[in-house]
């Protein structure tokens, strides 16, 4: 009854065990579970649940499991055990600070990721084959600065949950921060800031007005293009004394670039318009938005008269068809 209850759970909730480390219910309800079995009162620093107010969960956890295999083999050596912090679950994160080396996130023998959590899942193996993920065969590839920046900065925001803190932050200090920010070192343009974080100003404005949660990537993004440490940050007094750096670095954070729409050209798509009209086959406006390509509240708005005959013509004949094979 266990296993089956296992591989059933395993199927249908496996790609969302990640949630089990974050800010939302989920992590909640696993932690209250937890400490009654184990009689503590401490385990929802295990997660980052002090940090429900501040982030948004959007790409804020991988759905899959990344690790580093020299860490596997240091923990073997020294306390005989394995185990994964929670820094490896966080998706921001893609490098090993310690030893300098990307992480990984598939088995080194079958290739398949895995999910955070699994029936089957012991620290360092693969619970899909078995194999040992605490393989040392070093990695060559490349760590960059922001990477690694990364690793280190979102290292120390996770060490700084401690158990005796009783409050957890609240989003204020992120759109006092902001509001600081844009306000002393952008002369409070607002668009001036969201360019120099790559971000797009409808975004800023709900991150300070709206109560939009900021994703912890943008966070980090924003601190370090302005040189901010992110604990200075999400510490009440920093937006008193904070200007901007002189020598501010490149955005890391690639905004989505925003489609210009296409000019109409009037008198082609009124000639086009026509032409439905006068065909003796009619069609729904719906088929000739789609058929030229334009929205068919934007024909409205700049053809209203032929677009309302084209749509009685249709629907007159629709009617007239529909009578026709009535009364046969």
């Amino acid at each position: 009854m266990i296993n089956g209850g296992a591989r059933v759970l395993s199927r249908s909730f496996g790609g969302h065990f990640r949630a089990i480390n974050g800010t939302g219910e989920t992590a909640a309800e696993w932690v209250t579970y937890l400490e009654q079995l184990t009689m503590r009162r401490d385990l929802s620093f295990l997660t980052l649940r002090k940090w429900l107010h501040v982030f948004s969960r959007r790409e804020l956890l991988r759905q899959h499991k990344a690790w580093c295999p020299e860490c596997f083999s240091e923990q073997l050596a020294t306390l005989g055990t394995l185990y994964e912090p929670l820094l490896w679950s966080i998706a921001a994160v893609t490098v090993c600070a310690k030893h300098k080396l990307p992480l990984r996130s598939s088995c080194p023998r079958c290739t398949r990721h895995l999910f955070q959590l699994s029936p089957r899942s012991r620290p360092g193996h693969c619970y899909r084959c078995g194999a040992s993920l605490s393989n040392p065969t070093r990695n060559t590839e490349a760590v960059g600065e922001w990477d690694l920046w990364i690793a280190e900065t979102v290292g120390r925001l996770v060490a700084s949950q401690q158990p005796d803190e009783e409050i957890a932050p609240s989003n204020e200090i992120v759109v006092v921060g902001i509001s600081a920010i844009i306000e002393r070192a952008f002369e409070s343009k607002a668009a001036r800031f969201a360019h120099a974080i790559g971000k797009q100003k409808n975004t800023v404005w709900g991150w300070c007005n709206d109560g939009l949660r900021i994703r912890l990537i943008d966070l980090l993004n924003l601190c370090y293009c302005l040189r901010i440490d992110p604990m200075d940050f999400l510490s009440p007094p920093f937006a008193v004394t904070f200007t901007r750096p002189a020598d501010p670095r490149t955005s890391m954070i690639h905004s989505r670039k925003v489609n210009k729409p296409r000019p109409l050209n009037r008198a082609l798509v009124e000639r086009r318009l026509c032409k439905f009209l006068e065909c003796r086959r009619t069609t729904s406006m719906q088929n000739v938005a789609l058929s030229l390509g334009i929205q068919k509240r934007l024909l409205y708005h700049h053809f209203p008269d032929l677009c309302r005959a084209i749509a009685l013509k249709h629907a007159q004949t629709t009617s007239m068809t529909h009578l026709s094979i009535t009364e046969e």
